[in-house]
Parts: C-alpha cells; structure tokens; sequence
C-alpha cells in the first residue's frame, strides 16, 4: 500500500490536474473581463489607444466568437507549453524535500516562457489578428491562480496526511548531529511532503547493522524510505545501503558532500541543510513501458541522426583515411548492461597500433588508475583531436543503437581494461542500465571528472531517470559539444 502511494501520490499528475484547472479559469476570466464587462471594455479600450490602436464593440465581438469557439485547442497548446517548461524548471519536483517550499519563481518563469514562445509565434507568421493583451492577461491571472491552488493543495494535503496515517510516508532517519536532529525537526514540525518520522536512530557505530535490523519493518511495508543524515558516512557505505534497501523498492535521501558533484557539477536540485545537498535516489524499479519509450525515442533520434549527419560523416571520413594509414572505423569491445559486452563503433581517432602502445603510456596517465586520460596522447593522428574535442567520433554509435546496444541517454561505456580496474563493489552498479551515446557525466565537466565522480553520477541517473532529466541532458550536451568543455 506505501509502494503504491508513493508512485501514485507524490507525482506531477496532481500539478498539472491544477494547472490545467487555473488555465481554464484564468482564459475563461480574461474572456469575460476582456470582452464581456464594461469596466473591461473601458479598460482595453484605453490602453488600446494609448498604443495607437483602436478597439470597438464589433472588434470585440468578433474576437470573443474566435476565442470562445477555439477554446479548447487554445487552452490545450498553452496547457502543453506550461507542462513543458514547468518540467523543465523543476517545477514539478520530484525528490520529496524535506523543507517546505513553493517555487513560485519557477511557476512565474514557466508561464512567462510560455508567453515568449506565443509572442514568437505571432512574430514568425506576422500574425496581427490576435491582440497581445489576452495572451498577457490570461498569463497573468494564470500566474496568481496557480499559486494560490498550489498553496491550498499543500495546506489540505497535510491536514489530511495528519488525520489519515495511510497517506503518510514512514521514514527511518539515521544520523548523529545537529543535521540529523534539524531533518528530524523539519519532517516531524511540518511534514513537508506527507513525511513522518517512523524512526530516528542518532546512537549507533555500523549503519549498515542498522538498516538490517529494520529489515522486517521494509518487508511489511512500515518503512517506505531511509534518510542517510550523517555526512561522516563514506560513499563505500552510502552505496551499500542503496543498494540492500532496493530490492525493498525504498527510497534513500544522503546527507553527503562527498556526493555534492551531483549538485555542483550535474546542477542536480535538492534539499540543502546546512550548507549540505541532501540528495535523493529514487526506489529502483523496472518501468519497463518507460524503458520501451525510451528505446523507440532513442531509435527514432539514431534514424535521424545518421541522415543529418550523412554529410558530415563522409567528409570525416575523409579526413580520416587523407591523414592516416588504416581503418575509418575504430571497433572496440566495451562493457554494457549487465556486465555483457558489446562492440562499439567510433571513428578512429588514433594511430592503429594505439592499443599496443598503451602499456608504455600507463605511466603518463593524467587520470585516476581506472580510466586512461592524457590531453597530449602521442598515439592520436592529426585530425584526432579535432574530432574528440567536439565528440564527432562517437557518431558512428547511431549503429550500436539502432542495433539495441545503446540508447540515446545512459551511462558511458567503458572499455574491458577500465571494467577490470574498479576498485569498489558499487561502480558496477553503472551497469544497471543500458549505456548512453550521452550522459550526465558528459554535461558535468567530462575528463575533468573523476572516475569516482562519474561512477556516482551514473549511479544517480540509473536511479532517478525520467524523461525531464534526458531532455536536459540532451540539450545540456550540444552545449558540451560546441564549447568543446573537458573533452580531450
């Protein structure tokens, strides 16, 4: 029963249910204010000739007839529109905080892109017809309705949290310090989305003694999430939780800054307490008809991509074979899902004896022991660079997905000589899902990165994806790729 409240209440479907409602409101006021009302009539009229326009009775008429029969299209484009930017300005959030907070700023610029991208149109198309003024009133009074539902939806959903327990979510808190006692503080004084301290354990020497001896409670469902509030825990720990409580489809919140590079780096939102990300991790779950989206998404986006970019690969290719002796194609085993490997197409970048040659560079590596980076590798040929820089070696991998290796947004894959050296149990957990032509670690500084950096964020992404956070990856990455940031 928590499971199911907790994939089915806390979601965005409830946001956008009264967003869709104060759209409606706020278009159908404006028509009747801006139509309808004589003090409205007045009022457009003034401004109207202030601007140098003029609006009659008829004008009037005519509009309201457009606007009333055209209502539900209408209201429909901008209720997308606001869906679109709301995600994408986390506005309907996803990580249960742990502190009461509206984000009124993320509302307002939601509607106000909104209103950008309607005035866009209306430029494009030289579309004089529509007067600019209903589209700014009815963002306007969208703006303050939405609000104030949001505030009236927070304000009976905890009162009705507190009279029905059923409704609340069990936390176990685990943690020493004045953090630990704050988070405690701030879930039992206000319940900041329907929270509620089932436990909290501030004396122990082994967390991972503690989380076992609650193992009964995750079983029956009494505990839906544990909350990680000692920053002095060490990711080794941190990850050993994670992954114990996931088979009990809980979810985990970590008081690290060893994990700020998901905050810092990634611009991953969260809690903050004290100065430190209070991250969230999802329950790690299968959704299997989102995995299938994803796969048809990623094969529609390789499909196109490999025409769009028909032109570029064959001049690269070019290049490739004017400028050095061997294959175009690099092919090279690399680690999947599962652990499985697969073959990976690049364009080669480098001279074709590269991988004899690196037993004698291990010494010069500029990076950790696990992975193999060094900005002047002497084994890239002339135009290798150039095509790491901008990531153009890695189209050829439109085949890999295409084929079913790969998707569009996922982990990196990482070739068997880096597999072989991991050095803790929870890096292979970036196996989880299938691997990425792009991920969050390459939108997070690349090769300046880490393993460990890029083994925590992979890990994040494996547990909290959604379509929100590939869309801002992929948008995130053509930036990557044309300011050529941490690539080498």
């Amino acid at each position: 029963m928590r499971k199911a409240l907790l994939g089915k209440f806390y979601n965005t479907y409830i946001y956008v249910f009264l967003d869709s409602i104060a759209l409606c409101c706020a278009y159908a006021l404006t028509l009747h204010v801006r139509f309808n009302s004589g003090i409205g009539l007045k009022l457009y009229e003034l401004v109207s000739s202030g601007l140098g326009g003029h609006f009659t009775d008829a004008v009037a008429s005519q509009y309201l007839y457009f606007y009333s029969t055209g209502s539900i299209r209408i209201v429909l484009q901008l209720l997308i529109l606001i869906f679109i930017f709301s995600s994408l300005l986390d506005v309907y959030t996803n990580y249960m905080p742990v502190r009461f907070s509206m984000d009124n700023l993320g509302v307002i610029l939601a509607n106000f892109c909104t209103l950008g991208v309607v005035y866009a149109y209306f430029y494009i198309n030289k579309n004089t017809y529509h007067p600019r003024s209903v589209f700014v009133s009815i963002i306007a009074i969208n703006i303050v309705i939405s609000i104030c539902l949001r505030m009236i939806y927070l304000k009976f959903r905890y009162a009705l949290c507190q009279k029905q327990e059923k409704l609340r979510l069990p936390v176990l808190i685990i943690g020493k310090g004045e953090h630990a006692e704050s988070i405690n503080a701030d879930i039992t004084n206000r319940a900041p989305s329907s929270l509620y301290v089932h436990e909290f354990v501030s004396e122990y020497d082994d967390v991972m003694e503690v989380v076992k001896r609650y193992q009964s409670k995750f079983e029956d469902n009494s505990i839906a999430g544990v909350i990680l509030a000692d920053e002095t825990i060490d990711v080794k720990h941190i990850m050993m939780v994670m992954d114990y409580v996931k088979e009990y489809k809980l979810f985990v919140k970590v008081l690290s800054k060893q994990l700020s590079v998901i905050v810092v780096k990634a611009k991953i939102r969260t809690d903050v307490i004290g100065g430190i990300p209070l991250i969230h991790f999802n329950p790690e779950y299968r959704r299997l008809v989102y995995r299938w989206i994803v796969r048809v998404a990623s094969v529609c986006a390789a499909f196109v991509g490999i025409i769009v970019s028909f032109p570029i690969t064959c001049l690269l290719a070019l290049a490739i074979k004017m400028t050095s002796k061997g294959r175009v194609l690099f092919v090279q085993e690399r680690m999947g899902v599962n652990k499985e490997p697969f073959m990976m197409y690049k364009f080669r970048t480098m001279y074709e004896d590269a991988d004899q040659r690196l037993a004698e560079l291990e010494a010069l590596n500029e990076s950790s022991g696990t992975l193999f980076k060094m900005k002047n590798d002497p084994r890239i040929i002339p135009v290798g660079n150039f095509l790491r820089r901008y990531s153009l070696d890695e189209l050829p991998q439109f085949i890999n997905i295409l084929k079913g290796d790969m998707v569009l947004v996922g982990p990196r894959p990482l070739p068997r000589r880096d597999f072989n050296n991991y050095y803790e149990d929870w890096h292979y957990g970036r196996h989880d899902g299938l691997p990425g032509l792009t991920c969050l670690w390459q939108v997070s500084g690349r090769s300046d990165l880490d393993f460990q950096e890029m083994c925590m964020l992979d890990i994040y992404y494996i547990r909290n994806f959604n379509w929100v956070l590939d869309v801002k990856i992929c948008f995130r990455t053509i930036g990557s790729v044309l300011f050529a940031s941490g690539a080498y």
